[in-house]
């Protein structure tokens, strides 16, 4: 069940690359980008980062594909 989810997880954030992408490609802009406020931390996925808010503090995360984790802003 775990591979499904991450499976899943991975598809949609190759889904999001593509998107990010076109996008650039096609100089326009994004407004805003919205997280799911409290999530589990990603598992790390080789060639890829996952930013997200932590659901045990709060902090806005970025976790590496070699499984370094930083807070890039702390919830005070």
């Amino acid at each position: 069940m775990a591979g499904d989810i991450t499976s899943q997880i991975l598809a949609r954030l190759v889904a999001l690359e593509d998107e990010v992408r076109r996008l650039a490609t096609n100089e326009r802009n994004i407004d805003k980008l919205t997280l799911r406020d409290g999530v589990t931390a990603p598992t790390a996925v080789v060639g890829y980062a996952f930013i997200y808010v932590d659901g045990t503090s709060g902090d806005l995360s970025i976790r590496y594909g070699d499984n370094v984790t930083k807070v890039i802003v702390a919830d005070t």
